[in-house]
Order: C-alpha cells, then structure tokens, then sequence
C-alpha cells in the first residue's frame, strides 16, 4: 500500500539471517523469490555494498562506487531510497529499498519515514524473540531424540495388554 504514498516503479524488503547476512523477503511484483536466482543474489549483494544508514538515505546511479554500477544499471531505475527498519532497542530488522527514475521530494521522504517507523513496529511484534519454553518446545520438537522417542512411545502403544484381573 505504501504504491499509494509516493510513486516507485520497484520496491524490496530486505530482511537480515543469522544476524549480519541480508537476504530479499519480498520484492514488487514478485509473489516469491528464489534466492538462488541471479536477481536476487545480486540485489542482495548491491544490497550489503551500498553504505549503511542509521536513516532514511536517498543514493542514484551516479553516486554509487563503480563496483555498483554495472549491477544497479541492469536491474534498477536511476534512484535508490535506502529506509533502514528498526524496533524499539535500536537493533537492525532488515531494509526496505524503492526504486524509480526521479528524485524523491523531502514531503514523500517525511511521509515514508512516518509510515516507515510502523512497518518495523509491526516487523519487530512479528519477530519477537520466543521465551524459553517455546524455545525448548521448538528444539525438543526439530532435535532427533524427541523424534526417536516418540517412534518408540508408538511402538509400545501397539503392544498388546491383557485385560484380565484376578
């Protein structure tokens, strides 16, 4: 919805794995993304070249180092608008990325940046860090014990009982 803001002829969200990594959740247009596709390795590595911002960071072709600029010309516009997402402590989520061929004016900037600050409120809820009990639930649930001891639970369960009583 964010189309009905401001104009942007492409736009991505970046999330981070393991804590430093970027990686493309989600792009325009696209209902999903193979991260083993050229697009979205190079985007990702355009991605973690560009400088990192603490804010909202307006970038275009002609200001990107060289090393960037044959990967930006083949699959984005002339503009970049880095909005990087925090939540309430501070820590890094991920980046959302806008493309198009025109600068971007300072009212669409403070607009973006208000409704900015809610999708990391919402991303940051969505990734809230589990409390240990879930924690543990999930690891019991992934681990190979937890799946062994729950094949022989079944086994037992087959056996026959009498149901005798003297």
């Amino acid at each position: 919805e964010t189309l009905a803001l401001c104009a942007y002829s492409q736009s991505f969200l970046f999330r981070l794995r393991s804590g430093c990594k970027l990686f493309v959740a989600a792009a325009s247009g696209l209902v999903e993304i193979d991260p083993a596709s050229p697009f979205a390795i190079r985007l990702a590595r355009l991605c973690q070249d560009l400088p990192g911002a603490t804010e909202i960071q307006q970038t275009s072709l002609s200001e990107a180092p060289s090393t960037l600029r044959e990967c930006w010309r083949e699959w984005l516009p002339e503009y970049l608008l880095l909005i990087p997402l925090h939540d309430q402590a501070g820590l890094l989520l991920g980046h959302a990325i806008y493309a198009r061929e025109t600068p971007w004016l300072a009212a669409e900037l403070r607009a973006l940046e208000q409704v900015h600050c809610s999708y990391a409120y919402c991303l940051a809820a969505l990734e809230r860090v589990r409390g240990p009990w879930q924690q543990l639930g999930r690891q019991l649930v992934q681990s190979r014990q937890w799946r062994w001891a729950a094949l022989s639970v079944l086994v037992l369960l087959l056996a026959p009982v009498p149901l005798s009583a003297l």
